[in-house]
């Protein structure tokens, strides 16, 4: 059968000597290919997570879904939203079973990040080894306003890119050893911004 459905095939019998036949039918169905579809969908800055799955027999034969967030909490229903207590490591598994037999699992391990775990080191030493050259902003957030700021409240860096941090200079040159202030302005979905404000300690 080239596409899905219900169809009723006959089988007839006939015998010309003495001519007389019967005829027989009976109910096929065909099911569509079997597909299994999964998103988990992770909000930063946040500790909720949502889980969407279906299939393409969804609505044709009884499914049954089994989403288990890793935390020891788990819902039936194919789309569930899921909110964990605590910052970690979560391995997530996703089960559907059809009655016509078709399983499908899937798994994938997650993290989530409290947001107490965006932070900012202390101290860094911009000596050109190699090590800890460049201070950076930590954690899991969408956007980002970093700023520095000498004793003075000379501004001496300000970036928005998560992935540009400091190197210790200002217009081009390199400061002197000493204490300096950030302020660091965190844009997440669902949350208000959240300000930080922090001493950091250049070394060399």
């Amino acid at each position: 059968y080239v596409n899905s459905g219900t169809f009723t095939p006959q089988l007839i019998a006939y015998s010309n000597s003495p001519s007389c036949g019967d005829t027989t039918s009976l109910t096929v169905t065909v099911y569509p290919d079997f597909a299994f579809y999964h998103e988990i969908l992770e909000e930063p800055c946040s500790q909720t997570v949502e889980f969407k799955s279906s299939s393409t027999l969804d609505g044709v034969l009884p499914t049954s879904y089994l989403i288990s967030f890793g935390d020891g909490e788990s819902s039936n229903a194919p789309n569930a939203t899921h909110t964990y207590l605590n910052p970690g490591l979560y391995e997530v598994e996703i089960t559907l079973n059809v009655d016509n037999g078709c399983t499908a699992i899937y798994t994938e391990t997650i993290e989530r990040n409290a947001l107490a775990d965006i932070f900012v080191p202390n101290a860094f030493t911009p000596n050109n080894d190699g090590e800890n050259d460049v201070l950076f902003v930590r954690g899991d957030f969408e956007g980002m306003v970093f700023s520095i700021y000498d004793r003075w409240g000379e501004k001496m860096f300000e970036t928005t890119k998560r992935d540009e941090g400091w190197d210790g200079t200002y217009n081009g040159v390199l400061v002197d050893p000493g204490v300096f202030v950030y302020h660091l302005k965190v844009q997440c979905t669902g949350v208000e911004d959240i300000f930080k404000k922090g001493n950091v300690t250049v070394i060399r």
